[in-house]
């Protein structure tokens, strides 16, 4: 494969992969790509990838571009839209092993990203070595590189792996039956010893072990309720901080 420097690259997105279509465009402009054009999406509100998508596949079909870039929030979408072109043979890869596997072995011309469903770990690979090793070069401390330069880089891939987080969190109750949850407590608990309860094992002691069932029908629901009202409430808190940082930084 001819290095960066001797490559025409395109790349397009919708709204969910504007963030991460931006560090990517800065990476390819800082290693001095050959080529390079940005299809779009050009802001992070809310578009169609068809539009960016169809243009872009084109492009590359018609021998413009050597290699295409593709972003959605999945990275299913944007895929499946751009393989519908003849001559172009997109792969959705998450890391760096499975993108150099199809390349190998697919001798796919297309990359297609999954901005919502970057890992933590992934999203800070994104940030350029190079900007880490600058900030170091300028005299920065490795702490202030950190906070300053690989955090903001990749914000937006450790929300989305804390959203994630807290909605397995919530729906995952098996492995504390072992730790000391308990059907009722009548206290907070009041060090990490003690006895503690979670809502969706009290779910389920009552809809299995109540001598009357229908009975205990109106606490079900309850408890149900107030259990999805967390996990939604946590979830749009997470999604409404995560959207505010990208704003502000598309800005």
């Amino acid at each position: 494969m001819q290095p960066l420097n001797e490559l025409k690259i395109a790349i397009c997105s919708d709204h969910a992969g504007f963030e991460l279509k931006q560090i990517v465009v800065e990476y390819l402009k800082n290693k001095s790509v050959a080529g390079l054009k940005d299809f779009g999406t050009y802001s992070a509100e809310s578009c169609d990838y068809a539009d960016f998508a169809h243009p872009m596949a084109s492009a590359i079909e018609n021998n413009e571009f050597d290699f295409g870039i593709s972003i959605c929030g999945s990275g299913n979408g944007i895929s499946m839209t751009v393989n519908k072109h003849q001559g172009i043979r997109a792969a959705l890869c998450w890391n760096t092993e499975i993108a150099e596997l199809s390349r190998q072995h697919n001798n796919a011309n297309v990359l297609s990203l999954p901005a919502r469903f970057v890992s933590v770990e992934e999203a800070l690979k994104t940030v350029p070595k190079d900007l880490r090793a600058a900030s170091l070069a300028l005299g920065a401390t490795k702490w202030q590189t950190i906070w300053k330069v690989v955090i903001p880089g990749s914000i937006s891939g450790i929300m989305t792996g804390t959203i994630l987080a807290v909605s397995r969190g919530a729906g995952e109750v098996a492995p504390i039956l072992f730790t000391g949850v308990a059907y009722y407590v009548a206290t907070l608990p009041a060090s990490f010893s003690d006895q503690f309860m979670v809502l969706g094992y009290h779910i389920y002691v009552m809809t299995t072990q109540s001598a009357n069932v229908d009975q205990t029908l109106p606490i079900q629901f309850g408890t149900t309720l107030v259990l999805l009202m967390l996990t939604f409430i946590l979830n749009i808190s997470a999604i409404v901080l995560r959207y505010r940082i990208r704003k502000k930084k598309s800005n």
